[in-house]
């Protein structure tokens, strides 16, 4: 079983499957990542709600808060990994001059509840450098979430796609948000060339363009701010590709002007095939104003990875150790206990658990979403008989237990 709704809307109890996918895929990452230098961290819950909402282009609508009666304080609940990682760069009494960290946390954030597995409550792991400009830093993150996802069973990795929202921001400052919400034809009213116009408005109307596509495109254009963008996004890619051997397919995309309030220019995801379908798992990018917009001395370069784990839980399917549950009578536990004892032995890749009941209550189990993927043993004081929806798994384990119970 994954997780059950709640009496509030898209809150969830998350049971043991769920979180078994999320620790384990956290642990794998976690491991990668402190070969090479990160430290794990665990940013507080509860932040200043002023400071907080002041720090993020997030509506405040969009935050959740929790309150201190008694003294009046009002706090916000942490909806943004990326910024409280941040804040504890910035509050930092002396300027680290580089920093990599990773995080398993859980973020409270107000979402369209239209779209499937979008939680208000949710887990996220978080790969971060702050104090870097280097865009090696980038490709390292994006390298780690892709290694990660890359080992995700029964899925294969669809793409990874670059965009830099600084192409349009060299041409003018906040061109790329005025474009997001009104349009490439906002580029109409810009000072460059009209031949860069109309290379660009073309290239913008595709979803995904090829860096061989890519450096055609550079070599047309006249605009000097814009190439050196475009490389920018070249740099990342041969890194990813010359140095750390990705394989899989990655393209770069003008139309991608997601998260302008967030990201400082460069933009990285990456899309996970899952049954034939495509889904966005890791969200990153640059986050070079973030530090300062907690502490306005502090200017510190930054990037970032986001990777949705409690989707990615949600969407593929764990291979549980399979279960057996022995119901005996209370009364028949200790004279059972070194047949249940041998059993455990026998049985060594099964879980058992034993539940101090009369198998007389085996149809309320046998009910029980709770158990329904369970094999049974019910041990009587003179017999006992094995149920289970696999016939196969039913012969194995009454040919493995029956000389056991017929011996004692």
């Amino acid at each position: 079983m994954k997780s059950k709704k709640t009496k509030i809307p898209q809150f969830y109890d998350v049971f043991d499957e769920e979180i078994g996918i999320i620790r384990r895929n956290y642990e794998y990452l976690l491991e990668e990542a402190k070969q090479m230098g990160f430290m794990e961290i665990e940013t507080s819950s509860i932040e200043l709600r002023e400071r907080y909402i002041n720090a993020t282009g997030v509506h405040f609508s969009k935050i959740f808060e929790v309150r201190r009666p008694k003294q009046g304080n009002q706090f916000a609940l942490q909806a943004d990994l990326a910024m409280s990682m941040s804040r504890f760069v910035a509050d930092l009494p002396t300027v680290v001059p580089a920093l990599k960290l990773i995080q398993l946390g859980k973020m409270y954030r107000d979402r369209i509840s239209t779209l499937p597995g979008y939680r208000r409550e949710f887990k996220q792991i978080l790969l971060g450098e702050w104090g870097v400009e280097s865009l090696y830093s980038d490709a390292e993150i994006i390298f780690l979430a892709y290694k990660m996802l890359k080992n995700i069973p029964n899925s294969k990795i669809s793409y990874i796609e670059i965009s830099n929202a600084n192409v349009f921001n060299s041409i003018s400052e906040g061109l790329a948000e005025r474009i997001r919400f009104n349009g490439i034809e906002v580029l109409d009213n810009e000072k460059i060339s009209e031949q860069d116009k109309e290379i660009i408005k073309k290239e913008f109307t595709k979803e995904q363009i090829s860096f061989s596509e890519l450096e055609l495109l550079e070599n047309k254009l006249h605009n000097m701010k814009v190439r050196e963008e475009l490389q920018k996004a070249k740099e990342i890619k041969i890194f990813l590709t010359d140095f750390f051997k990705v394989s899989d397919e990655i393209f770069f995309s003008l139309k991608n002007l997601e998260g302008t309030g967030h990201y400082s220019g460069l933009h990285y995801r990456i899309y996970l095939d899952i049954a034939g379908d495509n889904y966005l798992i890791g969200d990153g990018g640059r986050i070079d104003t973030l530090c300062n917009k907690f502490n306005s001395s502090k200017n510190i370069p930054a990037v970032c990875m986001g990777i949705g784990v409690q989707v990615l839980a949600q969407l593929i399917s764990d291979i549980p150790k399979k279960k057996i549950t022995i119901l005996v009578d209370s009364k028949l536990i200790k004279e059972k206990w070194s047949i249940i004892d041998r059993i455990r032995e026998e049985l060594i890749d099964y879980s058992i658990s034993v539940i101090p009941k009369s198998p007389s209550n085996k149809k309320k189990f046998f009910k029980s979403e709770f158990y329904q993927d369970n094999t049974f043993i019910l041990l009587e004081e003179d017999s006992f008989e094995v149920r289970s929806n696999d016939k196969e798994v039913k012969e194995y384990i009454v040919y493995k237990i029956k000389d056991i119970v017929s011996k004692s």
